[in-house]
């Protein structure tokens, strides 16, 4: 059941520490992982066996909408912003430099990548999350989340609810450039196809996110970033049984940590009707390339980034531009890096913003 106490803990620490982080986090096997263990000891992120809450009465209605407010859920904001933070800091002491489950050590842009029947066949994404959080890899570059918060101290979250949520990142992973023989379209269409085969995992009535996204940048150094929308909840769905409330909640915690750190919980109101600040497949995608952009200003202070969006539905394969939350995000991120272009491809024509973009 979801905490709702005040948590005592200092000040989460922003994207502009990520350097410092990835000089300082070591890569470990996830079984002599001393910062996991340390972890579970402090007093942030406490025993949840020995706590008995309950979800608000406000969610008992499985509303299709997540509320703009979760501030009263600090222990889970602490703790998804640790794995947040230590993750990020994994990745980037990587330098890009290591083995991918398909057997690549420093996959680079122009290189082959596994075949589209590979990536699209039942269990391919759960086998990355797999690889790349340690059971199956040599590293683990993901931390464990199960590990901060472990599953069976949450009642009406299942197995499958920690693997779903790091699909993304997992892919990115694997895929973090696109081989020049496969089309923008292809890759996100290849990540949905993933998706949509993982059904066999999730359970064939699991519902599946809308939408999926993909950002390049155009420096070889930064990778490409997937990312999906946040699974949907609704009435007319019939997903009451499908996805439990204390999963929505968390996943959306989750998200609030990735793309709305500064908000520790809490959004502004959706400028769209009928979905949250949050819900959009972009929130996963720029969340995690904003670090990488934010390295990338403070070692060259010249040079401009460009960086090309693209989000597809899943259903039909369709793109789709950027909506009002979308579009006001875009142009906090350039007006926050004045040197940083964000294209949106799923605009015919494409539709640039830049720190000169009236609102």
């Amino acid at each position: 059941m979801l905490p709702t106490e005040s948590a005592l803990s200092p000040e989460t620490p922003r994207n502009s520490d990520l350097v410092q982080l990835a000089s300082t986090l070591a890569l470990t096997a996830p079984e002599e992982n001393p910062q996991d263990k340390a972890l579970d000891s402090k007093n942030t992120v406490p025993d949840w066996h020995n706590r008995q809450c309950s979800v608000p009465s406000a969610y008992q209605g499985c509303l299709a909408i997540i509320p703009d407010d979760l501030t009263m859920y600090p222990n889970e904001f602490e703790a998804f912003s640790r794995f947040f933070q230590k993750l990020q800091g994994n990745i980037h002491a990587t330098g890009g430099q290591y083995r991918k489950m398909s057997g690549n050590s420093d996959e680079q842009k122009g290189t082959s990548v596994p075949t589209v029947s590979t990536t699209s066949m039942a269990g391919y994404l759960d086998s990355l999350v797999k690889y790349y959080t340690g059971e199956t890899g040599p590293l683990a570059i993901i931390p464990k989340l199960g590990l901060i918060i472990p599953p069976p101290c949450v009642d009406g979250v299942r197995a499958p609810f920690f693997p779903r949520i790091l699909n993304s990142i997992a892919r990115t992973l694997e895929h973090p450039q696109r081989s020049v023989d496969t089309t923008p379209e292809e890759a996100p269409s290849n990540f949905i196809d993933g998706w949509t085969a993982s059904r066999s995992s999730f359970g064939m009535n699991y519902p599946l996110p809308n939408a999926y996204c993909l950002v390049e940048a155009e420096v070889a150094t930064i990778p490409n970033v997937y990312g999906n929308s946040a699974t949907p909840l609704n009435q007319k769905q019939k997903t009451r049984e499908m996805v439990s409330l204390e999963e929505w909640i968390l996943e959306h915690i989750y998200r609030r940590v990735v793309g709305y750190l500064d908000g520790k919980g809490l959004v502004e109101n959706s400028s769209e009707e009928g979905w949250g600040r949050d819900q959009c497949a972009e929130i996963i995608a720029w969340g995690y390339i904003e670090g990488y952009a934010e390295i990338f200003f403070r070692l060259d202070e010249r040079s401009t980034l460009v960086i090309t969006s693209l989000t597809m539905l899943r259903r039909n394969k369709t793109k789709r531009w950027f909506c009002l939350n979308c579009k006001e995000r875009a142009l906090k991120l350039v007006r926050k890096y004045p040197r940083l272009t964000i294209i949106d491809l799923g605009q015919t024509p494409h539709i640039s913003y830049d720190h000169t973009t009236e609102a």
